[in-house]
């Protein structure tokens, strides 16, 4: 009775999380930041098999629903025979777009980082291609994300897989390409997060993986081409700006009744600056389109309405280029994880990618 009840939770419960919405982190055009996405006519194929993928999806909705219950059901049934299930969640392993193994990457310099593109498409298993770069980043972020997201205190188990994961990134040190100079630096700054996590100081470990994770980081963008992508941009929007490779944006924010901002250590502030990475290598029209508007001075004054804690819109102007003397039009860009190259115009609906990174 219990392996029955088991294995009846942990396929429904698989299917039930396959059939939920997922959400996918994607660089694509927003209207209202200085670029808009091009109209299609409603009787288009796209648009009328959009319409018969709803009907479809409806159905899978209502699938999807039935399913739930029916694990709500067996889930019932098992507390009341007193039936050990385990734990449910752990047949429902997280998404591969969703970070690093099975751990979630939530900061901002990690997402660059574990992005550059020294392998496209980006494998799951850096080592089975000899991607070393990227595999040296990876064991030095799992550091970090260990420690995060499994806890530290007392846990000498979670302190020694991170020790074994500084060991495996000083092996894949030898075999990536570099300078001397450049990897005697990183491989002091591993010596250094070894000897942290060995006292298992929380604050040094942090720190040093911090340094010695940018410090890789920069040894895989210096090995990159300046000004070339791993790719080819279809040549249909070859009259579009383009941004090849990445680059920083400073943006300063000022309120109109001249109130002050509170930032993020406490103080006040007249303004507050916020610094921009603008990742051509994932989106290179998307960013050279907003790199393209900066440079103009597109942006300067405009005025910006807060819709809550999160969300932020700007005037509701288009961008009419002085060589076409037409309203500039970008395509819809999209770049899957495990792609080598972004997609145009169509959306992850219609491609029926939606559960992709």
């Amino acid at each position: 009775m219990k392996s029955i009840l088991n294995c009846l939770i942990s396929v429904v419960s698989f299917i039930a999380y396959t059939n939920n919405d997922a959400m996918a982190f994607t660089i694509s055009n927003q209207k209202g930041v200085g670029y808009s996405i091009r109209n299609r006519n409603v009787n288009s194929p796209s648009i009328l098999s959009a319409r018969r993928d709803n009907r479809i999806q409806q159905h899978c909705e209502d699938v999807s629903s039935i399913i739930k219950q029916t694990a709500t059901l067996l889930c019932s049934v098992a507390l009341m025979f007193n039936v050990h299930v385990g734990s449910v969640d752990a047949a429902v392993a997280p998404l591969a777009d969703v970070g690093l193994r099975e751990f979630l990457v939530k900061d901002g310099k990690e997402l660059l980082r574990l992005s550059i593109p020294s392998t496209l498409p980006q494998t799951s298993d850096a080592e089975k291609v000899g991607d070393w770069g990227r595999s040296l980043q990876e064991h030095t972020e799992l550091v970090r994300l260990r420690l995060e997201q499994v806890g530290f205190s007392g846990k000498t188990a979670v302190w020694s897989a991170c020790l074994k994961e500084v060991n495996a990134a000083k092996s894949d040190l030898v075999k990536v390409d570099g300078s001397a100079e450049e990897k005697t630096n990183i491989g002091n700054k591993l010596d250094e997060l070894a000897n942290a996590l060995r006292k298992q100081d929380i604050v040094d470990t942090l720190r040093l993986q911090e340094d010695a994770a940018a410090a890789v980081g920069d040894l895989r963008l210096a090995s990159l081409v300046p000004g070339k992508l791993p790719f080819e941009i279809p040549n249909d929007y070859k009259d579009l700006p383009r941004l090849k490779g990445r680059t920083t944006v400073q943006c300063v924010l000022s309120k109109n009744n001249g109130g002050s901002f509170r930032l993020e250590d406490g103080t006040q502030s007249k303004a507050a600056t916020l610094l921009l990475v603008i990742d051509g290598y994932h989106a290179p029209i998307t960013g050279g389109n907003f790199v393209d508007l900066v440079e103009r001075g597109f942006y300067d004054g405009m005025k910006l309405k807060a819709e809550g804690e999160l969300l932020v819109e700007s005037q509701d102007i288009d961008f009419v280029d002085p060589k076409t003397r037409e309203v500039r039009q970008l395509p819809l860009e999209l770049f899957y994880k495990r792609d080598s190259s972004p997609v145009y115009e169509y959306t992850s609906d219609e491609d029926m990618r939606a559960t992709e990174g």
